[in-house]
């Protein structure tokens, strides 16, 4: 077994260079998730009350992305569980500037029929227009609750690249030292 100066240098910029791509590519796909809670829904037509908000999680491939991978938008109605509208498509909503790690201007909207009557319902985010909650969007008896006041974004998780680049180079030692044997 070659265990020149040469071999360990070799062996050494191995290690480096796999620790350089393994952070590159956990950088460039470190999703993000964020949780959304928003203030009590003010303006609120029956059954919905003023104590009704809009909560929810969003993922995001990496911070400052201007568009979702994944939304689950919840309100609950009279203060018990309302709805879930979930949406899946990869490129949802439209996000703005972001501060740190979340975003500081966001529209997005969730459409479905989970009631099954004559039309969809809806639940918006808006960081200039605040929460909307909307069961059976333009039909004739839907009733809608509305809050003008934005709520806030919060970080649930955020996959750490030094964690990996931990592991990775103690892989590398390890490799070394039984080389070294």
């Amino acid at each position: 077994m070659d265990l020149s100066p040469r071999c360990v240098v070799s062996i050494y910029k191995f290690v480096i260079a796999l620790m350089f791509a393994i952070v590159g590519a956990a950088s460039s796909q470190a999703a993000i998730v964020l949780e959304y809670t928003g203030l009590p829904l003010e303006f609120a037509d029956s059954p919905f009350t003023g104590t009704d908000s809009i909560t929810g999680l969003v993922t995001f491939s990496g911070v400052g992305a201007t568009s979702a991978q994944s939304a689950i938008l919840s309100v609950s109605i009279g203060g018990a569980p309302g709805y879930t509208l979930v949406d899946n498509s990869g490129s949802i909503g439209s996000f703005g500037s972001w501060v740190g790690s979340v975003p500081t201007t966001w529209n997005l909207d969730l459409f479905g029929n989970v009631f099954g009557g004559p039309a969809n319902e809806q639940l918006g985010i808006s960081s200039s227009l605040g929460d909307t909650a909307v069961v059976d969007l333009d039909a004739a008896g839907s009733f809608a609750a509305i809050n003008f006041d934005r709520g806030a974004f919060s970080v649930v998780t955020v996959p750490e690249p030094t964690s990996i680049v931990l592991v990775a180079g103690l892989a590398g030692a390890f490799i070394a030292r039984r080389r070294r044997r």
